[in-house]
């Protein structure tokens, strides 16, 4: 058997909802999302072990929750005890691994390009910026300056990539590896950036219309056939169903729950898994369909189990809060999901209440206490934001991030 290439598509902010709100808004038709959800395996209840860009990407690269890799929020680096990371072990395999970032909180200077054969930074002006604010208090300075230039003549502005950017970078690093087995990584930012709710959707129709392009260019290069595609999301994002708008600020299942898709026409048939899964579980998967050994260490397990019905079990995710705005905590075991804050908890039957409006924590104190020993084992930490150096917060703030309006 041939080699197996894999193809990993992240996109930022996307809700598990993409295919409902593609048909709502006219947009499904020829949709390559939907395409690949029709042909492939769908997970419809996928859930992130984290609500924020950076701490949900690593914890995916590296199989573990962020109290391990340490990357607790957005602008702090990866552990340098954490791993194997997946393009480590397939790069020990023969592989050649690419990245395609569209952010610069995922800038190699966050230790995030480890174990990648190229890594297509969000620009150069972020590795000139970042390595300037690690080497000396007058690298800092300058490197303050030079922000400080930037803002007021609006140059170097480049906190984030347009997919059209991404998929053509994707491309070339595509013709570059595509004579070896490769694994490539492209994430697309750009539902990040909108202005409405209507926005947004178009923002899904403009990153479908690239998951096309790169689709069609594997074709092109008739590596299509062999090749597994991953499609999923860092998180979901809310519309003030629950008084919060974006990711920030809630643990809500409109900003935990993702969509997940993999497609392979030789090795997968098409079908859905309604059991919970987690995004610590797609690296042990990726490596299982592509008969390689996943690492002890690794905190997630494969789903070929879950896709083949040999296995029907809920796995359990744990969330913390990774904003560093609020302290929130979150267990959720299939049926049910308790919510910790400072001054309260919820607990929801999510088999009864998919919308969490019912707190049934009174009713159901044995359940609570079972799932909040389990979460208290697990998380005796908090992210907070002082954890970020100040020059990086600047960076970020272009993008929303530590910004206390939203």
């Amino acid at each position: 058997m041939k080699p197996l290439n894999i193809v990993l598509i992240t996109v930022d902010c996307l809700r598990a909802d993409v295919l409902t709100r593609l048909q709502k808004h006219g947009l499904a038709d020829g949709a390559h999302i939907a395409k690949l959800a029709e042909k492939g395996t769908r997970f419809t209840n996928a859930v992130t072990v984290a609500q924020s860009t950076a701490p949900s990407l690593v914890s995916i690269l590296t199989s573990s929750y962020p109290k391990t890799h340490k990357v607790l929020m957005n602008g702090l680096s990866l552990d340098k005890a954490t791993g194997p990371t997946l393009p480590e072990v397939l790069r020990s395999h023969g592989y050649k691994t690419s990245g395609v970032i569209s952010a610069e909180h995922l800038s190699s200077p966050f230790g995030i390009n480890r174990g990648f054969t190229s890594y297509a930074n969000n620009s150069p002006f972020d590795m000139v910026y970042y390595f300037l604010t690690k080497f000396s208090i007058a690298g800092k300075q300058l490197s303050y300056i030079l922000n400080v230039i930037r803002e007021r003549f609006n140059i170097f502005k480049t906190a984030w990539t347009d997919a059209d950017k991404i998929t053509k970078r994707a491309k070339r690093l595509l013709k570059k590896h595509h004579h070896s087995p490769f694994f490539l990584w492209v994430h697309y930012f750009d539902t990040h950036q909108y202005a409405s709710e209507q926005e947004y959707d178009q923002k899904i129709k403009y990153v479908d219309m690239h998951v096309g392009y790169l689709l069609d260019y594997l074709k092109k290069l008739d590596k299509l056939q062999e090749t597994l595609v991953v499609f999923t999301a860092d998180h979901g994002e809310a519309f003030n169903e629950h008084g919060h708008p974006k990711h920030g600020w809630c643990l809500y299942d409109e900003v935990l729950k993702v969509p997940l898709i993999l497609y392979s026409q030789s090795r997968l048939s098409a079908g859905e898994v309604a059991n919970q899964v987690r995004s610590i579980d797609i690296a042990p998967t990726i490596l299982d369909m592509a008969g390689l050994p996943i690492p002890l260490k690794w905190e997630g397990k494969s789903l070929l189990g879950h896709i083949n019905g040999k296995t029907k079990d809920d796995l359990v995710v744990k969330v913390i809060s990774t904003s560093g705005r609020v302290n929130i905590q979150c267990i959720r075991d299939g049926r049910w999901k308790l919510l910790r804050y400072p001054q309260e908890e919820q607990l929801f039957n999510i088999l009864e209440d998919k919308d969490e409006r019912k707190n049934v924590i009174a009713e159901n104190a044995q359940v609570a206490n079972r799932l909040r020993k389990d979460l208290m084992d697990t998380f005796d930490f908090e992210a907070s934001e002082e954890l970020v150096d100040e020059s990086v917060k600047r960076r970020l703030r272009s993008l929303g991030y530590f910004d206390e309006s939203l």
